[in-house]
């Protein structure tokens, strides 16, 4: 399965999480791990929440994952906390 057709067209977005900001923040910040687990849990393979000013995708399936890092990397952009790391983390 093609999983980067279904983003299409631009306006939709997978599940997530709606708490608000500074909920969805703290939850993240206290425990990421086990927010990112429970998203997973709750909301399938692939979802979405913001965090702030950060619009996120949680991507847990490999093909999809393989779909965004290999196939369509050109589509995607890393914010600017990524890109500063990106030497570090790869």
């Amino acid at each position: 399965m093609e999983y980067f057709t279904l983003m299409q067209p631009q306006n939709l977005k997978p599940p997530g999480p709606t708490k608000h900001f500074w909920r969805l923040l703290r939850s993240f910040s206290k425990d990421p791990l086990t927010f990112l687990a429970e998203a997973h849990q709750t909301y399938g393979d692939i979802s979405y929440f913001k965090l702030g000013p950060m619009k996120t995708f949680l991507i847990c399936d490999p093909d999809a994952i393989e779909s965004v890092l290999v196939k369509h990397h050109r589509c995607f952009t890393k914010d600017m906390v990524t890109m500063s790391i990106s030497n570090f983390a790869g």
